[in-house]
């Protein structure tokens, strides 16, 4: 996601624990050494320290009349339980190990320009309170585990990276659609669409999100559901599951127009 905002000429940072900083800018420059990324993504961190925090942390001067955000997008994060704590799917309270970033989404609600998106799997992860009730009846351990903060959009996938595949997806899609470029340029002038530029090598690939999990492994990043150091995400093998996601995903946004 972060590669195809990058590609459209947008901003973008990610938020993580302040304890995994210096892992994930380890992580980032391999991944742009690899070809992964273009170039870095800007790393920063968020702690709730006062009552203002995570107002000043979205906008200027912590003015949310003006916004330093447009859009959040929370993806396999963790999110805050109705009692407060932090589960995995394995009922596991992890709250000693996550940042506040639920405080990020809690006050972006109320601020006039920026809109959030929550990413996950297993109700769990942040911005799933939006479907909670469903989370709770359906889930195992759902009435535990649910997370309670709202996201205005959710996107919910057998696997959360497979959430995320589909929005750079969809990015790329929109972008070639001469609808949505009609929508905003808001009907006023000839259309400016090109067919050249970084998109389409900005997209998920079989190649880069093998490389990118070789990457991963390296530095011990584990399945979050086995708890396996691997080529496995969720407890499923990176061939032929994940691969076969992405190169059909990928095979969808890059075919001809028309031809579905």
């Amino acid at each position: 996601m972060a590669a195809m905002l990058q590609a459209l000429g947008k901003q973008v940072a990610i938020v993580t624990d302040h304890r995994a900083l210096e892992m994930n800018r380890r992580i980032i420059e391999d991944a742009v050494e690899e070809g992964i990324l273009k170039t870095p993504v800007p790393l920063l961190s968020f702690q709730d320290s006062s009552a203002d925090s995570a107002l000043r942390f979205l906008c200027y001067d912590g003015d949310p009349k003006t916004p330093r955000y447009d859009h959040l997008v929370a993806i396999e994060r963790a999110g805050m339980a109705a009692d407060g704590n932090y589960y995995n799917m394995r009922k596991v309270n992890i709250k000693h190990l996550v940042d506040p970033i639920d405080a990020l989404f809690t006050a972006a609600s109320t601020i006039p320009g920026i809109s959030t998106t929550g990413i996950g799997d297993g109700g769990n992860e942040l911005g799933m309170g939006k479907v909670r009730d469903a989370v709770r009846r359906y889930m195992p351990q759902g009435e535990l585990i649910a997370c309670d903060v709202a996201a205005d959009f959710t996107i919910i996938a057998g696997v959360s990276n497979w959430g995320g595949y589909a929005v750079a997806c969809a990015l790329h899609t929109l972008h070639y659609c001469p609808v949505h470029q009609r929508y905003l340029r808001k009907a006023v002038g000839p259309p400016t669409l090109t067919h050249t530029g970084p998109w389409t090598s900005a997209l998920p690939s079989v190649r880069k999100e093998e490389k990118l999990l070789e990457i991963l492994v390296k530095y011990g990043i584990r399945s979050g559901k086995t708890g396996n150091l691997g080529m496995e995400v969720d407890g499923l093998p990176f061939h032929d599951t994940h691969s076969s996601m992405i190169q059909s995903l990928l095979d969808i946004t890059v075919q001809p127009l028309g031809t579905a």
